[in-house]
């Protein structure tokens, strides 16, 4: 009542004399004025430093009244927690002043992804500036998220997400469609192949036969195109269409390109120029060396062409027959030039007698000179054949045989095998050569010797047939 009544001024049978809802002693403690209504007890709610949003309701409070305090989050943020001297999460707080408060709230990163595009709210909303409620913020076709994995700007639809096709450098053709191209989108390249070439397939990162070809530009694609040399042979000459129009230049669908009558395929492989019509395949008909006659009619011929051999013997000699590529006795000979030939001609020795003198055609006219047809040259008497056999000179009327022939005889032997002997007699002290030949032209000595009186002399010959002359000399 003392300090009421004396120091205080307030009534002591009324323990709140202003009636402001709190009792005297509670104001004399809080420093407030007892007896004024407007002077109150207070508290004070005080709001750490915020980071990421803001709180409302923090400030000077009545003692024991509440109060609320709101927590907002800054975009691309959301509110976590209280902190301080209080901890809770439920925001709006509301809370009852009953002592001095120092409240903080925490932010966190917006997590959340309304738009479903692989983004948080906090990374649109803070980092991209796109719009977490869109997922495609510049409308590209494009979503936020995949953008940024891309490295492109989602909030500009010019820059949008591609993917690149290459080429590596072909060989024997070329390939158009190389580029960029929007993630997803379809493009398309094509081959062309230099001329005598085909595109038989793509390689590498792509292996397809397309041309051209569909690609969906999920990746970056490197193309290569292979080329082969075009084996297809339009005009069926042999060439392929490649060697046609490449190698040799000519038309591929043209089978004789020069008209010379010789197909392309068989002029290269017979090295003629397909190209010019005075340039064709030819075939050689060659004649050995051949003695004792003449051949004509040899040469280089275009192929397939008809000509023939005509054999002309010297005198004394008959064509006999033809040899080598080709055997025949026909006389002139047709040849069809299909390959080359080597032939030789054969002659003979005229064994015909045709005025039965004793000696052939070719002893007669190569040997002794005489005349073949007439059986006595030089009109001695005595025929051609007679007088070569006597040694006598049948081309001179005044040289004649003998008219006293040695006797001779030729006998065969049977022994150890088959034996021929000559036979004759000579005359005592006279000296005989005795002599052999196979054709009358040449002679050899079998003996040379000086017999006695009525000696039958005797020699071996050296050959089952041929001549033999015993001379007296």
């Amino acid at each position: 009542n003392y300090q009421e009544l004396v120091v205080l001024g307030t009534d002591p049978n009324d323990p709140d004399s202003d009636g402001d809802g709190y009792n005297d002693g509670q104001e004399q403690s809080e420093g407030t004025d007892p007896n004024d209504a407007a002077s109150l007890p207070t508290r004070l709610v005080t709001i750490l430093d915020l980071e990421n949003g803001s709180v409302t309701g923090g400030g000077t409070f009545n003692l024991g009244v509440e109060a609320t305090l709101t927590a907002t989050p800054t975009a691309g943020y959301v509110f976590t927690s209280w902190s301080g001297d209080s901890e809770v999460t439920e925001n709006p707080l509301t809370i009852t002043i009953e002592d001095n408060k120092s409240i903080g709230a925490t932010f966190t990163e917006d997590t959340r992804d309304p738009d479903e595009d692989g983004l948080s709210n906090y990374q649109e909303l803070v980092v991209l500036g796109t719009d977490p409620n869109d997922p495609d913020s510049d409308d590209d076709g494009y979503n936020d998220g995949l953008e940024i994995s891309e490295k492109t700007d989602p909030n500009l639809a010019t820059i949008y997400p591609t993917r690149a096709v290459t080429i590596t450098t072909p060989v024997n053709g070329s390939v158009a469609g190389a580029g960029s191209y929007p993630l997803s989108s379809t493009a398309e390249i094509s081959a062309t192949p230099f001329i005598g070439y085909v595109f038989s397939e793509w390689a590498g990162e792509i292996t397809r036969s397309d041309n051209p070809l569909q690609i969906k530009m999920d990746n970056n694609i490197n193309a290569v195109a292979i080329f082969a040399k075009d084996q297809r042979d339009f005009d069926s000459d042999g060439l392929s269409n490649h060697d046609e129009l490449v190698v040799h230049n000519t038309d591929p669908n043209k089978a004789d390109s020069d008209d010379d009558g010789f197909t392309d395929g068989l002029e290269v492989s017979e090295d003629s120029d397909p190209n010019e019509s005075e340039d064709f395949p030819t075939r050689s008909l060659t004649v050995n060396e051949f003695e004792n006659g003449l051949v004509t009619g040899g040469g280089v011929f275009r192929m397939d062409s008809s000509t023939s051999l005509t054999a002309t013997p010297d005198d004394g000699y008959v064509f006999s027959s033809w040899s080598g590529d080709l055997v025949s006795d026909q006389n002139p000979l047709a040849v069809t030039m299909l390959e080359d030939f080597v032939i030789s001609a054969l002659f003979e020795q005229d064994l015909r007698d045709p005025d039965q003198d004793g000696l052939s055609n070719y002893l007669e006219v190569v040997r002794e000179n005489t005349d073949p047809n007439n059986a006595d040259s030089d009109g001695d008497g005595f025929n051609d054949g007679e007088e070569v056999s006597e040694g006598s000179d049948p081309n001179n009327a005044s040289s004649f045989p003998d008219q006293t022939p040695i006797p001779l005889r030729i006998e065969k032997l049977q022994g150890q095998g088959l034996v021929i002997f000559a036979y004759w007699t000579g005359k005592a002290g006279k000296s005989y050569r005795v002599e052999y030949s196979a054709d009358f032209q040449t002679w050899s000595l079998i003996d040379s010797r000086i017999v006695s009186e009525g000696f039958e002399e005797s020699r071996g010959l050296p050959g089952p047939k041929g001549l033999v002359r015993v001379i007296e000399e």
